[in-house]
């Protein structure tokens, strides 16, 4: 997984770190919670992103 991650800076590597994540709770998740995963995303992904924005500010 990490050999898909080659990158000549920074901002591109923790972009690429964070799309192998984001493929990867995909998977998982959608095994666990079948059809429902495509809601939980809906609202987990907006709320992530407030306290990812929240944690950068303090």
């Amino acid at each position: 997984m990490l050999t898909r991650l080659k990158a000549n800076s920074e901002g591109k590597l923790a972009k690429q770190i964070c799309r192998v994540v984001l493929d990867q709770f995909d998977k998982q998740y959608s095994k666990e919670l079948g059809d429902s995963w495509n809601t939980v995303r809906l609202v987990w992904m907006p709320l992530s992103e407030l306290l990812f924005r929240y944690r950068e500010s303090t």
